[in-house]
C-alpha cells in the first residue's frame, strides 16, 4: 500500500513538472552534452516558428547565425566541462527568415550529462540588416530637437515661478528674528528652493543642443530669468 501511495505520488509530482514545463511562457529546453536537444517547450519553439516536434532531436546549433556560432559553441563547451551556469546572446534565424535575437541561460546537470536552459526573444532583426540611413535617422533627431525645446520651456517657467517664491522668502526672512517659530520653516524654503535651481540648471543643460547641430532650441530657457 505504501509503496503504491509512493509511485502515485511521484507520478502526480511528474505531471506537475511536465505541466510547468509546457505551459511557461519562457522557451524551455533540455539538451545533451553534444549539443543535440532533447525536449523544447511550444514557448521555445515559438521562438523560431515552429512546433515543439520540429525541434526535439535538433542540433542546438539549428538557424544560429555564423557569427554567433563560436560564443555558443565556447559556452556550450563550458557548461559539459563543469561550468554552473552560463549567459548568452545570440541571433537565431526565424522559420520566416528574419533574425531574432534570444537571450538564454542554461545550468548544467553533470550526472546526467544534461543541459536545461531557458530562452528569450529580445528584438527582432530584417532578414539583412543595415544601418540606417540619414534620413531614417532625422525623425529621432527631431523627436530629441522637440524634447529638448520642451524642457527648455518648462525650465524657464519653473525658474519664473521659482523666482517669485524665493523673492517672497527673502521678504519674509527681513521680518522673522532666529528665534521666531517660523523661521526653521523659511530656512526649509530656503533649502528647497536651493535643490529646485540646481534642478532647473540641469534641465537647461539637457535643453542645449549638442556641439554642431545649430542654434540654441530655447533661447529665453538659457538667458537670464532673474534668479542668479
Amino acid at each position: 500500500m505504501e509503496i503504491e501511495l509512493k509511485k502515485h505520488i511521484k507520478a502526480d509530482q511528474a505531471v506537475e513538472v511536465n505541466l510547468v514545463f509546457d505551459l511557461s511562457r519562457d522557451g524551455l529546453f533540455i539538451g545533451e552534452f553534444s549539443g543535440r536537444l532533447l525536449r523544447v517547450n511550444p514557448a521555445f519553439a515559438n521562438l523560431f516558428g515552429y512546433v515543439p516536434e520540429e525541434l526535439s532531436a535538433a542540433s542546438l546549433e539549428k538557424g544560429v547565425h555564423p557569427d554567433d556560432l563560436p560564443a555558443l559553441r565556447t559556452k556550450w563547451h563550458e557548461l559539459a566541462n563543469g561550468a554552473a551556469t552560463a549567459d548568452l546572446r545570440i541571433r537565431a534565424r526565424h522559420h520566416d527568415d528574419a533574425w531574432r535575437t534570444l537571450a538564454w541561460n542554461a545550468v548544467s546537470i553533470p550526472e546526467l550529462k544534461l543541459i536545461h536552459g531557458r530562452a528569450r526573444g529580445v528584438a527582432k532583426w530584417e532578414s539583412e540588416p543595415a544601418r540606417r540611413t540619414p534620413e531614417e535617422q532625422l525623425p529621432q533627431e527631431q523627436k530629441l530637437e522637440s524634447i529638448g525645446t520642451l524642457a527648455g520651456g518648462i525650465a524657464h517657467d519653473f525658474n519664473n515661478i521659482l523666482a517669485g517664491i524665493m523673492a517672497s522668502a527673502e521678504l519674509l526672512k527681513m521680518d522673522l528674528l532666529p528665534d521666531h517659530p517660523g523661521y526653521k520653516y523659511l530656512q526649509q524654503i530656503f533649502a528647497s528652493g536651493n535643490r529646485a535651481r540646481a534642478l532647473v540648471q540641469q534641465i537647461r543643460m539637457f535643453s542645449q543642443p549638442a556641439p554642431g547641430k545649430g542654434t540654441q532650441r530655447h533661447a529665453t530657457a538659457a538667458s537670464g530669468d532673474g534668479m542668479s
